[in-house]
């Protein structure tokens, strides 16, 4: 299931360009507005929420020394828990006015968008950048973390990898067909996020995919990649 969030900014002064952390809090206390309990066992999954949520969408913005300067935007939120999003929709409902940051905006309209089927052929873009990295222990036992990109074909089993581990964690089982082969990559950007202090390497990234119907469609659900939960590896379809 997938949400539109339309939104304005009561703010003179630019959102900071790393404002991702604050969205996905700002997600989090939303869903708190219906559920707290619910909430409060999203929040503490260790392992994979599913769920994932889009940068914001901009037609009038300015880039400043300061940050993006615009008057109004929208955002995804994107799950394959129908709840989840539903829940989250009624938050902004329920209570319009928030902040992201220091700056104060307020919610303007809620839209739960169609459903969409796939048959084994798409194209997606990212809609807020992939996170895909490998992980070793180094000599010192401690824990080595690697970005991927595109360029690296261990990028792709990564995705892979990561795509099937969370169908069958969420599923309980794989498909019967559990193919998912990026054939195509039309456009690629290297982005640097700051996500509650901590850099983050992601990929903006364009590509043509064959499929089985139903990867195809978790991806597009609850994101591709690493991190969806905070704002990485939305996807909508070209």
């Amino acid at each position: 299931m997938r949400a539109k969030i339309d939104i304005e900014k009561r703010d003179e002064k630019p959102l900071n360009y790393d404002y991702q952390y604050w969205l996905g809090s700002l997600l989090i206390d939303r869903l708190s507005k219906v559920d707290q309990d619910y909430a409060d066992l999203v929040h503490s999954h260790q392992d994979y929420k599913h769920y994932t949520f889009s940068n914001l969408v901009l037609d009038d913005k300015e880039t400043t020394g300061e940050g993006l300067q615009f008057d109004e935007g929208y955002f995804i939120i994107s799950s394959p828990k129908k709840k989840l999003v539903e829940h989250i929709a009624s938050g902004f409902l329920k209570d319009s006015g928030f902040h992201l940051g220091p700056r104060a905006f307020e919610c303007t309209g809620v839209e739960i968008l169609k459903s969409r089927e796939f048959d084994e052929w798409c194209t997606f873009k990212t809609i807020s950048p992939v996170r895909v990295c490998t992980y070793r222990k180094g000599d010192d036992d401690e824990i080595r973390k690697k970005t991927l990109y595109p360029s690296d074909g261990k990028f792709y089993r990564r995705v892979y990898q990561l795509l099937t581990d969370k169908y069958e964690h969420f599923h309980g089982s794989l498909p019967e067909e559990d193919f998912f082969e990026i054939t195509d990559i039309l456009r690629t950007k290297r982005r640097m996020y700051t996500i509650n202090d901590c850099k983050a390497k992601c990929t903006e990234i364009t590509f043509k995919v064959n499929g089985s119907p139903e990867l195809l469609q978790f991806a597009y659900q609850g994101g591709l990649g690493e991190n969806t939960s905070m704002g990485f590896g939305c996807l909508e379809v070209v």
